[in-house]
């Protein structure tokens, strides 16, 4: 063999090249589970540390091949640049850019992470979920207060649950359903950990929105799971609690979101939507972003023109607006999507409902569950930024991969 066609050993990498690494990663995973600790001057509610440290963490990779589920999200970066020219470049079109250039990069760096068994373990979640449950217990036990100072802002009250490190207890209770469904996919979620997570959701948090989310998430996994005579008999015994529950401790509910939510269902589910001010609100921030999309015939609306659209149509609707924050973000993660970036926007429900179908292979019920489950709730107020998000696509894309090769995941 000639010595130009010798194979030569792939130099290992230096010890302080994987220090420097192992260290970006952490900071990385920092921001994405910590996502609301203020680290900079920003006002906003998700502050930059998770993207900029995704950034840093891609460019120290050598191997950048992506799965198909996450290179999906490039796609919407890469029309960027014409978006931003057709709407003009303001304040309001780079904050919006940068949510796709965020949901990318941190799904990218999360791939690359999991992939190279860097930092992340089972142990580190369940850290931080103690973390968060314990900086709970000492606002709801004593010092409502307590950490606040690391928070941009906070938007509780004495009626409403606590916020632990996160800006409203909407937010607290958002992330911590995504704790739960990481623990469930590394095969964690044992009773002790299913009380945690739902402790800090029902009781902490006291979030009605992420209670709703939990009911959708059993009726899904119900409709899809049981002969229709069990799903008969298990609907009954689920009413039947629930009745139990706010009849005998109306005392101890009463006054609270959960349970005036709650009176409203029980006169008509539509209630909420139309005689809660908030769950108008939201509602109204889905139908509009929904309609423009099909308005404009699935043609990108751009990111400063949610307002005036709003108030186009509001005469038109007016029957329907009990409660409109015209606000100049869209309150809705897949309908930002859909419109601020038109049919272009399809390309991120499409991922993230690859992502979840490829790696549930195995059940039929959990795959169609999650995909169905995650694509309602990725219409609610959960931001395309929102850092677990970008985190679970390349999280789970990651281990499908692992997986698919034969490594242990």
């Amino acid at each position: 063999m000639s010595p130009s066609s010798e194979v030569l050993p792939l130099k290992p990498e230096s010890p302080v090249n994987t220090r420097i690494r192992r260290v970006v990663a952490f900071i990385f995973l920092l921001g994405v589970f910590f996502p609301f600790v203020r680290v900079t001057p920003l006002e906003t509610d998700v502050q930059p540390l998770a993207l900029v440290f995704s950034v840093l963490f891609i460019l120290c990779v050598k191997n950048w091949r992506l799965p198909v589920s996450v290179s999906l999200l490039f796609v919407p970066v890469f029309f960027l640049p014409l978006i931003l020219w057709l709407g003009g470049f303001n304040f309001d079109g780079v904050r919006g850019a940068m949510s796709y250039i965020s949901l990318f990069c941190i799904s990218a760096a999360s791939y690359f992470l999991i992939r190279d068994r860097i930092v992340w373990s089972e142990n580190f979640l369940k850290s931080v979920i103690c973390i968060w449950c314990g900086v709970a217990l000492i606002q709801i036990l004593g010092d409502r207060e307590f950490l606040s100072f690391l928070l941009p802002r906070v938007s509780t009250t004495a009626g409403r649950g606590v916020v632990s490190l996160a800006p409203e207890p909407t937010f607290y209770g958002i992330i911590i359903l995504f704790f739960g469904f990481f623990l469930f996919v590394e095969k964690k979620l044992s009773w002790f950990w299913t009380l945690v997570i739902l402790g800090q959701i029902l009781i902490l948090a006291r979030s009605s929105m992420v209670a709703l989310f939990l009911l959708i998430l059993g009726s899904v996994y119900l409709f899809f799971s049981l002969s229709l005579r069990l799903l008969v008999w298990t609907t009954l015994l689920l009413g039947s609690g629930i009745w139990i529950l706010f009849t005998f401790y109306e005392q101890e509910l009463t006054g609270s979101r959960l349970y005036m939510l709650f009176q409203l269902a029980l006169k008509s589910p539509i209630l909420i939507v139309t005689q809660d001010e908030s769950g108008n609100d939201r509602f109204l921030h889905i139908f509009f972003s929904v309609l423009g999309f099909f308005d404009n015939y699935g043609l990108p609306h751009g990111f400063s023109r949610f307002v005036q659209y709003m108030s186009e149509k509001m005469g038109e609707y007016h029957a329907l607006v009990l409660n409109l924050t015209k606000g100049d973000r869209i309150m809705s993660g897949y309908g930002a999507a859909l419109f601020e970036m038109g049919f272009i926007g399809l390309f991120i429900p499409v991922a993230v409902g690859l992502t979840l179908w490829q790696y549930f292979h195995q059940s039929r019920r959990l795959r169609v569950t999650f995909v169905v489950f995650f694509s309602i709730i990725m219409f609610s107020a959960i931001q395309l930024s929102f850092p677990p998000l970008g985190f679970m696509v390349g999280y789970l894309a990651a281990k499908t991969v692992m997986e698919n090769e034969g490594h242990h995941v």
